[in-house]
């Protein structure tokens, strides 16, 4: 039996040796090749070709990896058990012999010996008509409701043994090529759409001097980003510091303002929305308009809006007051955040309402019988209930705050207050990728690549926040 295991293990480290060598030898040639400083002009496909065999040769590192960390689970598990039997192993292999015998009931090798010496045994250990030494149950397939467990017959050529499997697969998990098969439309645009895109500005990111027209580039290098940061100056002698002076503040204000605010309002409106009976659909529709209206067209109305001789300036009596053209930096920023977050509210009001009316009504009456008031039941009830519809919302928001750019161009035609003239004082770090795209793509796919590691780290926090905060 020992010797079985041992073979069944020697098998798998082999394996995953060579899984983790494959992808070592893999990944030494990719970095190699990729940090080669060729001189002339380089065709990008041949770069990114060697990115790609370097990106392989990681995901073989991590096969061979989880394969020796499964390798030492699996065999800590045959050291806690005893009465493995050799024959079992030959035919169904270490792993399902395991998971077979691990139930109570198995029988020791002593006691295997000693009913082997009494002739109960055959040579090989195991009875005449029996999988197990022990006499067990004839089970079926399907699923087992007294035990909670689905039963599958492991033996494909004699159903009549029976053997009874846990925890290894289900009833379909032989039929896993038509998931694949249904999944391979949405693999398929994902992996052109999303993974291709994502892979390629990453290498773009540190290429440099990359031409976006003909794909061509002189050499990697690192300095795209101190670059952006404004920590290192062009071979020329010239210095950004537009990024860090406009585009990450602006964007920091965008994100702390009015994620909060919008989140907040749409929850309380919500709430008022749901406890109304009267003209509901009515009043849900006029909140859903602003979803589904163009952002040039409403950005326009702003402009009205707060135009010199607008609304705003009537209302608070402030003639001639400049909001938006030729406004300060910081003035222009509040119709900014009110585009923002009057845009953003009609669905943080769709997914607050469904959520709402999935709670259960006998914890707002038990409430009412304890004359609880509005807040508390708001506070207490609600918010508590709708803490998977609130950590949805706020990693949405982050997200589409951290990328805004279409309230920058619906309000001010430019990256700044006086359009396209004058500094851009209004840039967020979208706006300045796009500005840079065609003529700086190296800097611009640096600075999509940091936006994007800001973004990740921020969707991992608010993750970590909520396994305490969240209640499912």
């Amino acid at each position: 039996m020992k010797r079985n295991i041992r073979i069944c293990s020697l098998i798998d480290l082999i394996k995953n040796i060579a899984y983790c060598v494959a992808g070592a030898v893999l990944l030494f040639i990719g970095a190699l090749r990729l940090m080669e400083e060729t001189p002339g002009e380089i065709e990008s496909g041949q770069k990114l070709g060697e990115f790609g065999l370097a990106f392989l040769g990681v995901i073989l590192i991590v096969i061979g990896l989880f394969g020796f960390y499964w390798l030492g689970a699996l065999k800590r598990e045959a050291a806690k058990t005893e009465g493995y039997d050799a024959d079992l192993v030959r035919k169904y292999g270490i792993l399902a012999t395991v998971f077979a015998q691990m139930p109570t009931g198995v029988v020791s090798l002593m006691d295997r010996a000693e009913r082997k010496k009494n002739g109960e045994l055959t040579k090989r250990g195991v009875a005449s008509n029996e999988l197990f030494a022990e006499t067990r149950p004839e089970y079926k397939e399907g699923y087992d409701a007294e035990n909670n467990a689905v039963i599958r017959l492991v033996s494909p050529r004699n159903n009549g043994k029976a053997y009874q499997t846990r925890g290894i697969e289900d009833i379909g998990s032989k039929n896993n090529w038509k998931g694949w098969l249904y999944l391979a439309p949405v693999i398929i645009l994902v992996s052109i759409f999303l993974i291709y895109p994502l892979v390629n500005t990453i290498f773009i990111s540190f290429t440099q001097d990359y031409l976006y027209a003909t794909g061509e580039f002189q050499g990697m290098t690192l300095t795209n980003f101190t670059y952006i940061l404004g920590l290192t100056n062009r071979a020329n002698g010239a210095h950004e510091s537009y990024f860090v002076s406009y585009a990450i503040p602006n964007t920091i204000i965008c994100v702390i303002v009015t994620v909060p605010v919008s989140t907040i309002l749409a929850l309380l409106i919500s709430v008022a929305l749901n406890s109304i009976k009267w003209f509901q659909k009515i009043l849900q529709t006029i909140f859903f308009l602003p979803y589904v209206t163009n952002g040039i067209a409403v950005g326009m109305v702003f402009s009205v809006i707060f135009a010199d001789k607008g609304v705003i300036n009537f209302l608070f009596n402030t003639p001639d007051k400049v909001w938006i053209y030729g406004a300060e930096r910081w003035t222009a920023m509040i119709p900014l955040c009110f585009y923002i977050v009057w845009s953003s509210i009609p669905f943080k009001i769709l997914i607050f309402l469904s959520g709402l009316q999935g709670i259960d009504k006998q914890y707002y009456q038990a409430a009412q019988i304890d004359s609880a008031s509005k807040a508390k039941v708001l506070w207490r009830i609600t918010v508590p209930l709708l803490s998977p519809q609130i950590l949805y919302i706020l990693i949405t928001s982050f997200i589409g705050a951290w990328k805004e750019y279409t309230a920058v161009v619906g309000l001010f035609n430019g990256p700044g207050t006086l359009g396209k003239a004058g500094d851009p004082n209004m840039e967020t770090i979208v706006f300045y990728i796009y500005e840079n795209l065609s003529t700086q793509t190296s800097y611009a796919a640096a600075a999509a690549v940091f936006l994007f590691v800001i973004i990740l780290l921020f969707t991992a926090l608010q993750f970590a926040v909520s396994k305490k905060r969240v209640h499912y």
